[in-house]
This record gives structure tokens, sequence and C-alpha cells, in this order.
């Protein structure tokens, strides 16, 4: 008997890979029966991982237990709301990276309208540089003299 917690490690990681979780999988396997969770999307945030360790716990005589959602995962219908939050927590997830891609992107842009415009007052400002406009590269974010 054991208690393990991974804190600030991402669901969408393996639980295989994951440091303790993986190590409970991979290494010490014969010193439990039951593995409980807080919820199924703390274990697997997607369906491929879900239905891996569902898989591995039939193999191994292993039991999943679910506190929060409270189903009997050991059934052919709670294995298959599992699977239904499996795929919600999936989908989740994937709504989550759009969303960090979509405001990084848009945090690059703002930056960057931000450095030409300052690049522009300094060039028109300074007396040697009235005829070198600055330009930015939205690439590299980086601003050079024409």
């Amino acid at each position: 008997m054991g208690w393990e917690e991974d804190i600030d490690v991402s669901a969408s990681l393996s639980p295989w890979l994951r440091p303790k979780v993986g190590d409970w999988l991979n290494e010490r396997r014969d010193e439990f029966d039951v593995l409980y969770v807080y919820k199924i999307d703390r274990i697997a945030r997607s369906v491929k991982d879900l239905c891996a360790l569902l898989d591995w716990c039939d193999e191994h005589g292993k039991s999943l237990v679910s506190i929060e959602e409270g189903f009997d995962l050991s059934t052919p219908w709670g294995r298959t709301v599992a699977k239904i939050l499996a795929v919600l927590a999936e989908a989740e997830l994937e709504a989550i990276k759009a969303r960090v891609r979509a405001s990084r992107a848009a945090l690059c842009v703002r930056q960057a309208d931000g450095l030409a415009a300052l690049c522009r007052s300094v060039a028109w400002r300074s007396e040697r540089m009235t005829a070198m406009p600055c330009a930015l590269t939205r690439s590299t974010g980086r601003c050079y003299w024409r």
C-alpha cells in the first residue's frame, strides 16, 4: 500500500511516463491491487492512454477506481462511461492547447506592433536616422535599420 501524487504533472503525459505514478505502474505493480484516482481526467486525458491503462489493469489483475465519478470500472458500462469521459477530457485538452497557441500568437503580434511603433518613433526623432526607418520582422520580432 502506498500513496503518491504527481503534483504539477500534466494529465496529457502518459501514466507510465509520470514520475511517481509511472513508478507504481512500471516497477511496483506487485505491491498493490487497486489504483485509486481522484478523477478519470487526472490519470488520462486521452482515450488511448485510458484504454491502455484499463487493458493494463485487466492484464495485471488490478482495479481502477475513480473517487469523484463513483462508477465501477470493472463493469462494461463503467468502462464505457470512463471512455466517454476520456473523449471529453481529450477534447478539453485540445481546446486548451488551441487557446494557448492563439493567445501566444496574439501576444507576439501585439509585441511586434509595439516594437515597430517604438522603432519608427526612434528613427524619426534621431537626426542621423531620419532617412532610415526601422523595419520589424514578425517572424523573429527583431528590429533592424534599413
